[in-house]
């Protein structure tokens, strides 16, 4: 409901047993269904745009555990991003100092030689301090356009989170129900073994971004500062039980807080590789490439000077373990374990043009796509133990075909496995000779629809007459218009979708883990106006049997709706006839009925009044 123009309200609310669908539904993504999620939230935007504000409810039910999550209120705050030294260099020049001066090109020494500078012309070596750095500074606006300290960001928002985190022990056979334990905290501990029935927080977050900071066209260098604080009505304080050999966990209540912090330093170019080479009519080949590296720290949170973490015995050994007084909170807490992480990427483009040449021999040319995109990822963290390598992620899309989309995705690991299959600190290349990498996972999906057939705008259907007893020509079998008019030929309109998608998963000591199916879904067409079919089919590769289908069949009456639906394969196999009466004649319906004739409202004067 959009209430006025900056503001709106939405909601979707989708409450359910867990069993419902198994015995109420014939529709067979409903039947498979195993979670329910529901939603309602208020957003507000300011009419300049200095900021927006949003408060939600979420929902969620997992019918297999008997887990439900209700967070909400759930309030966020975001500012409009900002730049506080956009207006420094105007500022000063407005108060007339030298580097002011200097951009107004007025008189003096140090006005002369900046002047020159920003007209690309002199030396500023010669100039007093200030003038050099109002030249410098015009020399990056030149050719950037503002000076690199006038580009730095700041951003702002807030979260205040309530939580409600139902997780019965006995999972489904709970002896009482998320709703039951919502309003009562002694049933709630019973059914979790947790005493947090309710958990709240507040969480800010500011980040601030230098970008472009050298004047250079070919380079991107960019810096970013991120900052987190909590605020929490309560901590978790842990105690080792030498008696039952087990680390106790215990609430305080109180106020308290918690910040971290973690930079980043940023490089990204784009590249551009060109070939003449020519096949059929394509010609030529541009490949676009778009490094980037970045360079992220972040402190050790957990060691005593921050006072997040507190080291807790563990055993009778004499076992340590550090444990983090906000783990249990609804935000958590500042991380542990010190990051000093390089990420490297690269973005591939690959284009080409189709050329046509008409009868005349002019020239049409269209740019063609073959490699949307070509994504490679990676990290390594210099201030890990071990596996200092993340895994190498590779994503391709590509829509080279006209109407067919290709994705593909795979992972790969550097490291080797050990006889029990585990992951160990060794390189592949180092243990297993000449093989670098190791595919985790792969998988590969092809997707396209087609459609076809006019509509039936322009075939006109006889208007409805009601039957007249003493009308015997409404038994005519004479057609009034035979041998006068050709009949129609009868073009359905039609559409369907195919998608195949296979996926590869290793397993270590084990066959891999495969998946090959293909899916014709969406397909529907009409037999006549009112006659319409929509079903969807499927085939397993690797099962080598037909997927769960779906035939539907409709008729469109004057006043009634008649369906039929049937599911010939699978475990699930069913028929249903359902023959309904038309939405539009219950309405007239209760429009006719005694007392119930005036249903409708109106504020105005004038105009047929709004229908509720």
């Amino acid at each position: 409901q959009q209430i006025n123009p900056f503001s709106s309200l939405t909601a979707n609310i989708n409450l359910n047993t867990s069993n419902f669908f198994q015995q109420n539904s014939y529709d067979l993504d409903e039947r498979v269904q195993t979670s329910s999620t529901s939603r309602l939230s208020y957003r507000y935007n300011h009419p300049e745009g200095a900021y927006n504000f949003t408060i939600s409810s979420n929902l969620n039910q997992q019918f297999s555990t008997g887990a439900t999550r209700w967070t909400g209120p759930d309030m966020n705050f975001t500012m409009k991003t900002f730049s506080p030294f956009a207006n420094w260099g105007r500022g000063n020049s407005s108060r007339g100092t030298s580097s002011g001066n200097s951009s107004r090109g007025g008189s003096g020494n140090s006005t002369s030689s900046g002047s020159s500078t920003s007209r690309g012309g002199g030396n500023s070596s010669g100039s007093t301090s200030s003038a050099s750095a109002s030249s410098t500074s015009s020399a990056s606006a030149s050719s950037t356009g503002q000076a690199w300290y006038q580009k730095i960001t700041v951003s702002y928002r807030n979260n205040f989170k309530s939580n409600y985190n139902f997780q019965p022990t006995d999972g489904a056979d709970s002896p009482y129900d998320w709703f039951e334990s919502l309003f009562d905290p002694a049933k709630y501990e019973e059914a979790t073994g947790n005493d947090r029935h309710l958990q709240f927080g507040f969480l800010q977050k500011a980040q601030i971004r230098a970008g472009q900071l050298i004047p250079s066209r070919f380079l991107n260098i960019s810096a970013n500062i991120d900052i987190n604080e909590y605020w929490y009505p309560s901590t978790t304080r842990r105690v080792y039980n030498p008696e039952e050999n087990r680390v106790d966990a215990f609430r305080e209540n109180g106020f308290a807080t918690a910040r971290d912090f973690s930079t980043s330093l940023s490089f990204s170019t784009t590249l551009y590789g060109m070939s003449e080479i020519k096949l059929g009519s394509y010609e030529g080949l541009r490949h676009t490439m778009r490094p980037n590296l970045s360079f992220g720290y972040r402190p050790d949170f957990s060691s005593e000077f921050w006072g997040v973490y507190e080291e807790v015995q563990t055993d009778e050994e004499g076992t340590t373990r550090f444990f983090s007084r906000f783990d249990r909170e609804v935000f958590g807490g500042p991380p542990a374990f010190e990051q000093r992480a390089i990420s490297f990427g690269l973005g591939n483009v690959i284009e080409t043009k189709k050329v046509r040449r008409d009868s005349t021999g002019e020239m049409t040319a269209t740019k063609v796509k073959l490699i949307e995109s070509l994504n490679i990822n990676g990290s390594y963290n210099f201030a890990a133990d071990s596996l200092k390598f993340s895994p190498i992620s590779v994503s391709m899309s590509s829509r080279f075909i006209e109407g067919i989309r290709i994705q593909a995705s795979a992972n790969f690991s550097l490291y080797a496995r050990n006889e029990t299959g585990q992951t160990v600190d060794r390189l592949l290349w180092l243990q297993d000779g000449p093989r670098i990498l190791q595919p985790t996972n792969y998988r590969l999906s092809i997707s396209t629809s087609f459609e076809g057939g006019s509509s039936f705008a322009n075939i006109k259907t006889p208007p409805y007459r009601p039957y007249d007893p003493y009308d015997q020509t409404f038994f005519s079998p004479i057609d009034p218009f035979f041998n006068r008019q050709p009949i129609q030929p009868l073009r359905t309109p039609w559409r369907f979708s195919l998608d195949f998608s296979y996926s590869w998963t290793y397993r270590f000591g084990q066959p891999a883990r495969k998946s090959a199916q293909l899916q014709a879904g969406n397909i529907s067409f009409r037999l006549t106006p009112k006659w319409s079919v929509r079903t969807r089919v499927g085939y397993d590769f690797i099962e080598k049997e037909l997927t769960p289908s779906q035939f539907s069949f409709n008729r469109e009456m004057e006043c009634w709706n008649l369906s039929f639906d049937l599911s010939p394969f699978g475990d699930f196999q069913y028929y249903s006839f359902r023959l309904s009466l038309n939405m539009s004649q219950v309405q007239s319906l209760f429009q006719k009925l005694p007392g119930l004739n005036n249903l409708e409202r109106s504020s105005s004067t004038g105009g047929r009044p709004p229908r509720f």
